[in-house]
């Protein structure tokens, strides 16, 4: 009928006037606009967004507290080598202490008070002569006595101390090392041993004078004369001491009794013969220097000494005696602490000796196996280069490892001798243990 609601409008009155209590709506049966649809979409999304961020905040947080808590690779890698490398040279010290410069600086020092005291005892026999020739007294049998152990006394200081220092000293000024103190002590001892050449015929002459004569006139000995060495007078004890010595050792002293002088003292030593007064002036030299090249380039310093009546030409192939120094030793001083080259050298045996790496003019740091390596390289040089066909190996404490090792693996070694020594160092540590 016109004028009368339709039943679409009541039906959308009914839904507008959603108060009314006969009227109950049900949400999900109502369809939802598609705006809201959008909307709940986007929400979760954010949510979503929101929970990845957190969890990647979540690891750089883990990341950073990791970092924190652990220490880099690299800085690991460093300690680690560090600490290596510290025991490495402390094993070194250990083992091999005298490649250091302050045990050569204390070989200088024992070497210079030695020549200091030779000095004086040069100075006090031959003052004691003096007096003697030119005392009034009678030539009793008591006084012939005392004259005859004085002249001993004096010829062998001359003979074994003073003609030595001359020829060490001009050795030395020979390769342009002498300091100028070296010059003014050589220039001393020249003029004392031309003075002591004077004196030999009025030492033949004066036991035979006949009793009551008067005495000869001797001018005094020209041997006021000493051999300058700088000395640290200091009051530093300790450790304080020992870097010192350290600091100070790292260029060589301005000194005589040097480690120069030590090599020559050991060539100019052994002669092939007894030295007679007469033959004091003569350039004498017994040690001959030997440069050794080693397989891995690194040449070794030597020094070969002859026994008595045999040459010290290459051409010497006798009987010889390769000395493997201890862990302190060097060559240079090795006549001054042991008695075994004047041992060989006497019964007519060569000897050889040598430094190892780090020690003395010898470039490098030592080891076991450097040390054996060189060993190797000293045979082959003495039976190929040298010709010798009769060798022996004498190794002293640490040396005896060279020894053994050369005496295992090198051909013609007829002779071990293992002086208070061992194989290697791993047995040493287990016995101590």
């Amino acid at each position: 009928m016109e004028g009368e609601p339709s039943k679409d409008t009541v039906e959308m009155r009914k839904l507008v006037h959603t108060s009314s209590p006969s009227v109950n709506i049900d949400i999900h049966d109502q369809p939802q606009p598609e705006l809201e649809t959008v909307s709940s979409r986007s929400d979760s999304d954010d949510d979503s967004d929101d929970d990845e961020s957190n969890l990647i905040d979540d690891n750089e947080a883990d990341m950073a507290l990791s970092e924190e808590t652990y220490p880099p690779t690299c800085l690991f890698v460093v300690v680690v080598a560090s600490g290596v490398g510290l025991g490495r040279f402390v094993a070194l010290l250990i083992a091999y202490p005298g490649h250091l410069r302050v045990v050569t600086r204390d070989c200088e020092r024992n070497y210079a008070k030695m020549c200091q005291r030779w000095l004086l005892l040069t100075a006090d026999t031959t003052d004691d002569l003096i007096n003697l020739l030119q005392s009034p007294e009678p030539w009793d049998q008591a006084r012939v006595a005392a004259f005859v152990a004085i002249r001993d006394d004096y010829r062998s200081c001359v003979t074994n101390i003073m003609a030595i220092l001359s020829r060490s000293l001009e050795i030395v000024d020979a390769e342009d090392t002498l300091t100028p103190d070296g010059r003014a002590v050589l220039s001393r001892a020249r003029l004392y041993l031309q003075y002591a050449n004077d004196l030999e015929p009025a030492l033949l002459l004066a036991i035979s004078r006949e009793a009551g004569a008067a005495a000869p006139s001797f001018h005094a000995a020209p041997l006021a004369v000493g051999l300058r060495a700088k000395r640290a007078n200091s009051t530093r004890t300790g450790l304080a001491r020992l870097v010192s010595e350290l600091w100070q050792s790292r260029r060589p002293f301005e000194i005589v009794a040097n480690l120069s002088l030590m090599r020559a003292d050991l060539a100019a030593r052994y002669v092939r013969r007894p030295i007679s007064i007469h033959d004091v002036i003569l350039k004498i030299q017994n040690g001959r220097q030997l440069w050794v090249d080693a397989p891995d380039g690194h040449r070794i310093d030597a020094m070969f000494l002859p026994g008595h009546g045999q040459s010290n030409a290459s051409s010497n192939n006798g009987r010889t005696v390769l000395l493997c120094n201890p862990n302190c030793g060097l060559y240079e001083f090795h006549h001054f602490q042991s008695d075994w080259i004047p041992f060989y050298t006497n019964h007519g045996i060569n000897v050889c000796v040598f430094n190892y790496r780090g020690y003395g003019r010898c470039q490098g740091y030592p080891s076991p196996h450097a040390n054996n390596v060189d060993g190797m390289a000293m045979v082959r040089h003495l039976q190929v280069v040298q010709g010798v066909t009769r060798l022996a190996v004498h190794g002293e404490s640490i040396g005896g490892m060279v020894a053994t090792y050369v005496a295992k693996h090198a051909a013609g070694i007829e002779l071990l001798v293992a002086d208070r020594t061992f194989a290697n160092l791993p047995a040493v540590a287990q016995r101590l243990v």
